[in-house]
């Protein structure tokens, strides 16, 4: 379709991310995870101009603003686990 065609000729570095397993890791000082899910959302559709692009999840820390509170949190544990499982 159309967005397909437009992100093959206006990202063709795509060839590089083509076909690989992705995973989305969102920092938010918002800690209202439905305002995050609209990132989440036009990331998604990237993905889909991707040939053979999959999603394996997605983690969100929200409520950080500054440098450094994202350490000890959950999201970091999951982000941590998440790379480590590829």
């Amino acid at each position: 379709g159309g967005k397909r065609s437009i992100a093959k000729s206006s990202c063709p570095s795509r060839i590089f991310v083509s076909g690989k397993q992705f995973y989305f890791i969102i920092t938010a000082a918002d800690t209202d995870e439905k305002n995050v899910e609209m990132v989440v959302s036009s990331l998604n559709a990237f993905l889909y101009c991707l040939d053979g692009a999959e999603l394996k999840g997605v983690v969100m820390g929200l409520g950080v603003w500054h440098a450094g509170e994202i350490k000890g949190s959950d999201a970091l544990k999951k982000a941590y686990l998440a790379g480590k499982n590829l």
